[in-house]
């Protein structure tokens, strides 16, 4: 699955959400830690489709709602970022 219509116009899933997940944080640091943020850790971009969430931390907008991985385990976690961080930014 492309990554992109989980991270685009994404506010009430991530304001559903406990913790996200930044794709690019992960990517870079490859440290699952590194790339959980809460909605305080964000930015919001409001387009004509609905309102997006951009990281803090690495000014991207690629954070995936938490609820997306709901009783996912972490290694399982991190696979599918590492996937979809080589999808958009490799």
């Amino acid at each position: 699955m492309n990554y992109i219509k989980l991270a685009t116009n994404n506010e009430n899933n991530i304001n559903d959400s406990v913790i996200n997940y930044c794709i690019y944080c992960y990517g870079i640091t490859k440290n699952i830690s590194k790339c959980k943020i809460n909605t305080c850790d964000m930015f919001w971009i409001n387009d004509k489709e609905g309102t997006t969430a951009g990281c803090k931390n690495c000014s991207i907008d690629a954070i995936i709602p938490g609820n997306y991985f709901k009783n996912i385990l972490d290694n399982h976690i991190e696979k599918q970022l590492g996937i979809w961080f080589k999808e958009g930014f490799e």
